[in-house]
């Protein structure tokens, strides 16, 4: 998925997923791009394919979904400059005093995810480095034991797991898009793991 949204991106093409095909039979990827026409049969010619010397450099992909579901805008880059950092951040600032989005998602470099659910002036921040073989992942805590539940769009938190302070996720988001790592205790920043059978994902 890498290579394709690299290879889209380089020609300024238009991709149909559902027109996807892989084969079992080469055990390489191939990228391939063709012209559809009416009335004739689309067929793959191989012979003239060369292996690619080198994946592409893995990127910064940021995700934003409304509260439909629907993906509102994405941003794929290889590296962020230090202004886009901050038109990033002002922009998200706006979204969790606004509410605007259902969630954020943010794959990293290193693959890496961090990701969060809006809810009124408020939310939920997670963590994921794909190491988990039972599906489970890091959620940010507050430090409080309050249970009360907390309202998002998508159902309800306990308010433990609730972040309020628009500077507390600033700050989380800030240090993961910058430092490409989970922010910790030096960031005054509590984790516990959570499985997700309790609480999904809901990215």
């Amino acid at each position: 998925m890498r290579c394709k949204k690299e290879a889209i991106a380089l020609y300024n093409l238009l991709s149909d997923d559902e027109s996807d095909f892989l084969s079992e039979e080469f055990p390489n990827l191939y990228i391939y791009f063709f012209q559809v026409m009416n009335n004739r049969k689309t067929h793959i010619d191989t012979s003239e394919f060369t292996p690619a010397k080198a994946l592409p450099e893995v990127p910064i992909w940021v995700t934003e979904k409304s509260r439909d579901g629907s993906i509102k805008r994405e941003l794929y880059d290889h590296k962020l400059s230090n202004e886009e950092i901050k038109e990033l951040l002002l922009h998200f600032r706006g979204v969790f005093l606004n509410g605007t989005l259902n969630t954020l998602t943010i794959q990293h470099r290193s693959g890496e995810e961090m990701w969060f659910n809006f809810g009124e002036e408020c939310c939920r921040i997670s963590y994921d480095a794909h190491t988990s073989q039972e599906g489970g992942y890091a959620s940010w805590r507050n430090g409080s034991k309050a249970r009360k539940p907390v309202k998002f769009f998508e159902g309800e938190y306990p308010a433990y797991m609730v972040c309020m302070d628009v500077e507390q996720y600033l700050a989380a988001l800030s240090y993961f898009l910058e430092k490409d790592k989970k922010p910790g205790k030096r960031q005054n920043v509590q984790w516990a793991w959570i499985n997700e059978d309790k609480f999904p994902m809901n990215k």
